[in-house]
């Protein structure tokens, strides 16, 4: 997906809908130095949600803090990612579904942290376990389905 959603591309469409930025993790956020890489867009791309993706609570807390300066619309936490060094080596992304009690802790650091709404992409499960159920125990203004299921057994 990140292939697609380069700036240029955003540019063309942005008219015709709600602009994502490119899937972010907050390790890169907090500890990258050049911030307006990952952060920065167009006046032109509103509305514009920050799609952003980890599993370290403080890390996600700073990263909020340092893209609030950046006017995003909306707060998007990536739990839908199926790449393998995302949802594998990574340990966040898709894998996030299968800790929901983790999840709805994040989505409170991450409220806690903005003014703006904050929502979570998922699937609608992983490891053929459905987990619709669990994922509606905890309030989000806002869920973004992937319409398939996948498998996130790497090894």
């Amino acid at each position: 997906m990140s292939r697609y959603l380069l700036p240029a591309f955003n540019k063309l469409v942005f008219f015709l809908l709600i602009v994502w930025s490119l899937g972010t993790s907050d390790f890169i956020l907090f500890y990258w130095f050049d911030q307006d890489r990952f952060l920065g867009y167009t006046p032109e791309q509103h509305p514009i949600v920050l799609q952003i993706g980890g599993s370290n609570l403080d890390n996600l807390a700073k990263a909020i803090q340092l893209s609030n300066a950046y006017g995003y619309d909306e707060i998007n936490f990536n739990c839908g990612c199926p790449s393998p060094k995302v949802a594998g080596r990574g340990c966040f992304g898709a894998r996030l579904m299968l800790d929901p009690k983790f999840v709805a802790e994040a989505m409170s650091v991450i409220a806690a942290n903005t003014d703006v709404p904050v929502s979570v992409k998922c699937r609608i499960g992983v490891d053929n376990r459905d987990s619709y159920n669990e994922l509606c125990e905890f309030f989000i203004d806002f869920f973004t389905v992937f319409k398939a299921a996948m498998q996130i057994s790497f090894y």
